[in-house]
């Protein structure tokens, strides 16, 4: 987890300006806000303005007291944008959603533009610093929040209708504790659901046989193609508790 006095200090300040937090976000690297088409909403994201050139940088600052740490969260995942079109669709909508593990916040602002209370987290200071100033960009302060969350220790003293993640399956270590965080924000209601979706080469089998004993599960294919002419093919897989 890299963070910064900075942007704890940005992160917990409610006045914090926009201009602020794009100052402390460009101290490191060149950033710019990209649009995501989906559905009919469009939704700016904070991004890295060279993702390669900064890696590049990365990879040569590196030694063996300073291993090469990528920045995985900043990367706009081809199976958030099946979830965040859902998210956008989905109806009635949520009256909560909970993103875990979040990157740059897609799906949490996609149902917060759908007018849905909304909590986006990830356990990088960063990239919760991104979702913040893409929130306050697309003017959803009103009711979408960036927290730092680390999924496998924290609590955060509330539920959700919806709880949400996209591509947070791929550390095997980690899937107790994520099953446990599910458990403990998910609402005890009927239309209360987790929504995993994950790259379809990626079979997340381990995850959802520990699930099993508490949820009952579905799953559903989606396809895109990728502005490259790629078609992209993901799972977006329904948890519900089991009575």
């Amino acid at each position: 987890m890299n963070g910064s006095p900075v942007f704890t200090a940005l992160l917990a300040d409610p006045t914090a300006s926009l201009d602020s937090l794009l100052a402390a976000a460009g101290a490191r690297h060149p950033v710019v806000f990209e649009t995501v088409r989906l559905a009919d909403m469009e939704i700016d994201v904070l991004q890295i303005e060279d993702m390669a050139a900064y890696v590049d940088r990365l990879a040569a600052s590196s030694d063996n007291d300073h291993p090469l740490s990528l920045p995985f969260w900043a990367k706009l995942w081809p199976a958030s944008l099946p979830m965040a079109v859902l998210l956008a669709k989905m109806r009635p909508a949520p009256a909560s959603l909970l993103e875990v593990g979040a990157g740059v916040g897609l799906c949490g602002l996609a149902a917060a533009m759908r007018g849905v209370r909304t909590v986006i987290t990830d356990i990088e200071p960063e990239a919760a610093l991104f979702i913040k100033a893409a929130i306050l960009k697309n003017g959803l302060a009103d009711r979408a929040t960036a927290q730092v969350t680390d999924f496998t220790v924290d609590r955060l003293g509330q539920r959700f209708e919806t709880v949400a993640a996209s591509e947070a399956l791929y550390l095997p270590h980690t899937h107790a504790g994520l099953l446990d965080f599910l458990d403990a924000h998910l609402e005890d209601t009927p239309n209360a659901q987790v929504l995993l979706s994950c790259d379809d080469s990626r079979r997340p089998d381990a995850f959802m046989s520990l699930a099993k004993p508490r949820f009952s599960i579905g799953r559903m294919e989606t396809s895109r193609t990728d502005e490259d002419g790629v078609e992209r093919r993901s799972a977006i897989y329904r948890l519900r508790k089991s009575a």
